[in-house]
């Protein structure tokens, strides 16, 4: 049996903020490259909304082991089969829209994809109910 990742909270509100995003929210004085950062987390393990639900990151540094048993208590790592040296996360075209997005309606395009990966991910787990 699997073991229950420790973000599946955080991964249904992040579901609902993808899909929550219009336009109008990205009418920021930002480039399209630092959007999807700035309004969700996305791109770095220190603000990515999963990661930072997985274990207390005041207790981690880029360069120690923890970060790989955070990533063992994720939503991506545990639907997975077991790769060496793959980030589940980073390793999906949804998540590779999100960074070559160029314009505001690839990127809330891009957004509306991942938010449907994430869910299918809850749904084919039976993570959908969990709390």
């Amino acid at each position: 049996m699997k073991p229950i990742p420790k973000n599946i909270k955080a991964a249904k509100k992040l579901i609902e903020k993808y899909r929550e995003i219009t336009i109008e929210d990205m009418n920021l004085n930002i480039p399209v490259k630092y959007l999807a950062n700035t309004l969700t987390g996305f791109g770095s393990y220190q603000t990515c909304t999963l990661c930072t639900n997985t274990l207390p990151w005041n207790t981690l540094t880029p360069s120690n082991l923890k970060r790989q048993i955070a990533c063992d208590l994720c939503i991506y790592y545990v639907n997975e089969n077991h790769r060496p040296a793959v980030m589940y996360c980073t390793d999906h075209i949804t998540y590779q829209n999100i960074v070559n997005a160029r314009t505001k309606k690839q990127l809330l395009k891009a957004f509306k994809e991942r938010a449907d990966y994430i869910e299918k991910i809850l749904i084919d787990n039976n993570w959908k109910n969990e709390q």
